[in-house]
């Protein structure tokens, strides 16, 4: 609905289909169920050990235990935030260097710090950005004050899986489900029939390889060197960072890399030379994009300080007069 009728009064309401997940009134509702989803195949499962006995909390037991880790998470530099229109959702930052793609700005720092994304997209409440989350699990979000999770998040985290939906389907799912299953979630694929899978996938790369047949062979190579079938997270974060770069999703059309080698000063040259390509009569000959290409002046990416991604770097931007459009 809020792709094709955002305007409908139905979900008018901004926590339209969400939960105050930390309400002293919900926490008892929120216990581990593991028991009843016995008949959906599972994808990286986990040892029965690892799995939360049913009846177990599932979530911290209030807001005030969620804040602390919060402030420890984020080494409270969110602390003087203006939370106004602002929330925190998905899944923070030595030298950094900040990008601005089409949809996104990224700041970007030295692996393992996490990529901080802000989405150039006006959301009219915090359920249609949860509604547009492809992975169960991380859908839930904090707006400063409460926490607040979709049926979707809160079941994921009940039974510790998340479930495929392929209405929700983005390219860079089937990755998504391997990485969330390095953090102790399972895959449930309700219509799955094993034995009708074609065996050859398992000799082909994932990165080959799209949909379900990517995700059977992640989970085979996870879990072949172990005895007990349990998932090394080691061998799921190599493959992925293999094809990662193929990937996008809804916000961005450009790679931006991350990884172990990966520094600020690093995607900062990655950035400059994808510009350079694009814009160079030689590169885009070379790359068979046609003879013309090259002459229209195109950036793929700003990248520098926060100013200068907002404001753009291109000098020859400065030859022209801008004016904003009239309605």
């Amino acid at each position: 609905m809020f792709a094709v009728a955002r305007d409908d009064p139905a979900i008018a309401d901004p926590y339209v289909g969400l939960v105050n997940v930390l309400d002293t009134r919900n926490l008892g509702l929120f216990t581990a169920q593991n028991s009843r989803i016995s008949d959906c195949f599972r994808v990286f499962q986990l040892h029965p050990k690892q799995r939360p006995r049913d009846g177990d909390p599932v979530m911290v037991p209030g807001i005030g235990t969620f804040k602390t880790h919060w402030n420890l998470y984020t080494e409270n530099m969110l602390a003087g935030l203006d939370w106004k229109g602002v929330v925190a959702a998905g899944g923070v930052p030595y030298e950094t260097v900040c990008i601005r793609t089409k949809n996104t700005i990224s700041v970007h720092s030295k692996y393992p710090f996490r990529v901080v994304q802000i989405v150039l997209r006006l959301y009219a409440s915090i359920g249609e950005i949860l509604a547009g989350f492809d992975v169960d699990a991380p859908c839930f979000a904090f707006d400063g004050q409460l926490v607040w999770g979709s049926p979707r998040g809160i079941g994921a985290v009940m039974r510790r899986a998340n479930t495929v939906d392929m209405s929700r389907r983005s390219p860079s799912m089937e990755s998504r489900f391997a990485k969330y299953a390095t953090r102790g979630y399972e895959v449930l694929i309700p219509s799955l029939k094993l034995d009708e899978v074609d065996v050859r996938i398992y000799l082909r790369h994932p990165s080959k390889l799209q949909g379900l047949a990517r995700l059977l062979s992640l989970e085979h190579i996870a879990t072949s060197d172990t005895n007990d079938g349990i998932v090394d997270s080691r061998i799921i974060n190599d493959i992925t960072k293999s094809f990662d770069a193929m990937e996008n999703n809804d916000y961005a059309h450009f790679h931006i890399p991350y990884g172990p080698n990966w520094d600020a000063i690093k995607i900062t040259a990655s950035v400059s030379n994808a510009n350079f390509v694009m814009n160079d009569e030689v590169m885009q000959t070379e790359l068979g994009l046609g003879d013309d290409s090259w002459r229209l002046h195109r950036h793929p990416a700003f990248y520098g300080t926060a100013e200068q991604c907002i404001t753009g770097t291109c000098l020859v931007s400065q030859m022209f007069i801008c004016w904003p459009f009239l309605r």
